[in-house]
């Protein structure tokens, strides 16, 4: 009995944090299985699990009415509205031909009040994202952006608490380019999973693009402090101290950099041209070129930096070898020498 009450009493808790699946549910009647057959059909009740075994009158006239009845309200009161909001989520989530029926059929899904609110609220966050670059109108677009921040407002109203949805609406703030939005619930966000590395380092990003770099370091440097010799932590903390142009910092990060994370990785390429290292982007898309001497965009960003450091002729010369490998490119590279002549 010790064995059988823990294990059950294990999976009961271990379905708390995780989804159940076939193979655990298998083990689990298989087990109530074996239990029932050891306490039913036997002479002797002293190695049963369980003994008190209730007459043929009370299962068939108090029992098992009771346990249909039970299962029927539990179906239709938790099942069938769920399965309802899923039904009209699916296609409000497929293209419907007209954006309009896929507005109303989100409404509808909401409708349920089934515990499918927060599917629904993730896919029409994701829908109001999807469709701003759409030829769509502007009013239609408003109310997919009104129903998605109404919902994730009455989600964070209900729980102030959970760090994922905190997070979740931080990050839709800043789609929509509302990084003061963004920051505040990031933040809260913080105060509740308080080594939350992707956080960290999404807060840190957003406080680059508003110029608070300090912030950022500081943000960057606690990420690294809680995972020092995870690769991710090394580089975001490298980043911090390029915008920094912390030197102290990078010289003691050198030897634990991937020396080809900081050639391929685009963001070491957009941190030192946002700083205005173009001696380190040349060498960054130099070393790129070698590997690959053809590439148009890599030699369009070299001829970019060269015209900013005064350098045309070098910025000429790199557009005439796009035009010699891509001659389809010729007008478009024709344009941006005439921009580097200053004609």
């Amino acid at each position: 009995k010790s064995i059988f009450i823990g294990m059950i009493s294990a999976y009961i808790f271990h379905n708390i944090f995780v989804f159940d699946n076939l193979v655990s549910y298998v083990l689990f009647f298989t087990i109530l299985a074996f239990i029932h057959s050891t306490s039913s059909g036997v002479k002797s009740k002293e190695n049963a699990f369980y003994k008190k075994v209730f007459s043929g009158e009370v299962l068939n006239y108090l029992a098992l009415p009771t346990t249909v009845v039970l299962v029927v309200v539990s179906i239709y009161m938790i099942n069938v509205p769920a399965i309802k909001a899923n039904t009209n989520l699916i296609q409000a989530i497929s293209p419907q031909g007209d954006i309009t029926k896929n507005l109303e059929l989100f409404k509808k899904a909401y409708s349920y009040n089934s515990f499918g609110f927060d599917e629904i609220t993730e896919q029409i966050v994701q829908t109001a994202s999807s469709i701003s670059g759409q030829n769509i109108p502007e009013t239609l677009k408003n109310e997919f952006k009104t129903l998605a921040e109404e919902k994730l407002i009455e989600k964070i109203n209900k729980t102030p608490h959970d760090a994922r949805y905190l997070g979740f609406v931080g990050s839709y703030g800043g789609q929509r380019k509302k990084y003061d939005e963004e920051i505040k619930y990031l933040i809260r966000e913080l105060e509740e999973a308080t080594k939350k590395q992707t956080s960290l380092f999404q807060l840190g990003t957003t406080y680059i693009r508003m110029g608070e770099t300090q912030k950022m370091f500081d943000l960057f440097k606690k990420a690294y402090e809680l995972q020092p010799t995870a690769p991710e932590s090394i580089n975001i903390y490298a980043l911090g101290a390029i915008y920094m142009k912390n030197t102290a910092v990078l010289k003691e990060l050198e030897s634990k950099i991937n020396p080809n994370t900081i050639i391929n990785d685009n963001r070491f390429l957009s941190a030192y041209s946002a700083v205005g290292d173009y001696n380190m982007v040349i060498k960054i898309m130099d070393t790129r070129l070698k590997t690959d001497p053809k590439n148009a965009q890599y030699k369009l960003t070299l001829a970019s930096v060269y015209s900013t450091i005064g350098q045309k002729q070098k910025a000429i010369d790199l557009l005439n070898e796009i035009v010699v490998d891509h001659p389809e490119y010729k007008a478009d590279v024709d344009g941006f020498i005439k921009q580097v002549q200053g004609e």
